[in-house]
């Protein structure tokens, strides 16, 4: 069974986007909407840094037990946001189109 693999984003065509990458690869990927959608178990969080509480989705993440990896990723240039998500807590923030290069690797397990 592949650990969990949770979006965190409001923006419908992305997180369908990353959820048919991850059905090509065959690894599920849940949407999570708000912070109170996250729950613990989570392998990765994948976090889109212009969805409303993404920095607290971070934060919250950071204290579940086990801790995910997560991989935030925004607008290239919202220095301000990745940031704050590296002082959230991420393990790794990427630019968006960084993010779309590298979304199958990080699906199947990879950096």
């Amino acid at each position: 069974m592949t650990a969990e693999t949770v979006v965190f984003t409001g923006d419908l065509i992305f997180s369908s986007k990353i959820t048919s990458t991850g059905a090509a690869v065959n690894v599920p990927v849940r949407v999570a909407r708000s912070v109170d959608d996250l729950s613990p178990g989570a392998a990765l969080l994948l976090v889109d840094l212009e969805a409303d509480g993404a920095i607290e989705a971070i934060e919250r993440c950071r204290t579940m037990l086990p801790t995910p990896r997560i991989v935030a990723f925004g607008p290239h240039v919202r220095d301000d946001l990745f940031k704050a998500a590296r002082e959230a807590g991420a393990d790794e923030v990427l630019a968006r189109s960084a993010f779309v290069t590298r979304l199958t690797a990080l699906l199947e397990g990879g950096s």
